[in-house]
């Protein structure tokens, strides 16, 4: 990761944020929803519920012109790095069917079914996007150049899935809810142990290649997946804990009593990768900022595709260092994760006004 900056000097900042920005479908779906979850974090727990409204609002405007595409076929086959990209849509539905189970009842009606459907949805998503990303690299075999941050997209969806399953697992009866905690914790296995490999796979192609040729927003996504791995360890450890009764009358053996113990040390673990991760990329932002900052000024057209990652990955940072502090009572991490959630309203805020000032400035010129 210390390449960050120096290995991507070659790379015009602009072009940086559209490539980042063009290949994330979801990614203010995932920006959005992470914001309304951690409000309450950041001292505004009243933007919790609009936010959220406003994540699912958003996700409908993204799906509908995507799902046109798909049915006129005008599609063309798409990148490895959009393959990866794709993985957003599981990730910002698993986001949304999070919020939707924090407030819900018990059973599948109301909030709750629409949690779960929206999490199955996730689910199979996930899985299906995996298997053409398989596919897709037997085929194209690419080198390790073409490793980027983007990737670490698809073990995250793999743990957001699995946040969602834990979430729902205490919204329902007994029996689902053992079902539940088995499908999170597959799921962050999958994720936790997907994330190990990118993380060394990482760290040949920077030994070998610096990170050139890689858009420098999509590093945040290293952070970030770090983050959501602490949370999700911690996430489902606690829903390993709620059913020990259900194992205890026959129902599930998953309580074991080292189980939970391992999820926390394991939590703990990707909340400091994601911490010593941090230090580069924010680094390499900031001068990537500062080279920017000219063109921030005049607000070109193209940076109404300012990259979300940032936002995204600073949230679930923040919701997992939040989860190891509440695990570990640690008061200095629980400070740590306050002021990461500051930070990430602040860039959210950024990062959609320049949206907002891109779309208006284009649909002047489109009216002129």
């Amino acid at each position: 990761m210390a390449g960050v900056a120096a290995g991507t000097a070659d790379q015009s900042p602009a072009r940086d944020v559209g490539r980042a920005g063009g290949t994330l479908p979801f990614g203010a779906v995932m920006a959005t929803g992470a914001v309304s979850q951690l409000s309450g974090l950041a001292g505004l727990p009243a933007l919790q519920e609009p936010l959220l409204v406003l994540t699912i609002v958003i996700a409908v405007v993204v799906t509908g012109p995507g799902i046109a595409r798909l049915v006129r076929g005008r599609r063309p086959r798409p990148t490895l790095v959009a393959r990866f990209g794709l993985f957003t849509v599981p990730v910002g539905l698993a986001v949304i069917a999070v919020g939707l189970a924090a407030r819900s009842g018990s059973g599948f009606a109301g909030r709750s079914g629409a949690a779960f459907v929206v999490g199955a949805i996730a689910g199979v998503t996930t899985v299906l996007l995996t298997a053409a990303v398989c596919v897709a690299i037997a085929k194209d075999r690419p080198a390790l150049s073409a490793v980027n941050g983007v990737w670490f997209i698809a073990p995250a969806a793999f743990l957001a899935d699995a946040v969602a399953a834990a979430a729902l697992a205490a919204r329902f009866g007994p029996r689902p809810e053992a079902w539940f905690v088995w499908i999170g914790l597959a799921a962050v296995t999958l994720g936790t142990a997907g994330y190990g490999a990118l993380l060394a796979v990482c760290v040949a192609r920077a030994w070998a290649h610096g990170l050139s040729g890689a858009p420098r927003a999509a590093w945040w996504i290293v952070v970030g997946c770090g983050g959501l791995a602490a949370l999700a360890l911690g996430r489902v450890a606690e829903a390993v804990e709620a059913i020990k009764s259900i194992a205890a009358a026959g129902i599930s053996d998953v309580a074991e009593p080292g189980i939970p113990h391992l999820l926390d040390a394991a939590s703990l673990t990707c909340g400091i990768v994601a911490t010593i991760a941090l230090v580069p990329v924010a680094v390499g932002s900031v001068r990537f900022l500062i080279r920017l900052r000219r063109r921030l000024v005049r607000l070109p057209r193209r940076l109404g595709r300012a990259p979300w990652p940032p936002a995204f990955s600073t949230g679930v940072y923040a919701l997992g260092c939040a989860e190891v502090a509440a695990t570990f009572r640690s008061s200095p991490v629980l400070v740590l994760a306050r002021i990461a959630a500051v930070e990430t309203l602040v860039v959210w805020v950024v990062i959609a006004g320049i949206h907002v000032l891109g779309w208006l400035r284009h649909a002047r010129t489109v009216a002129v």
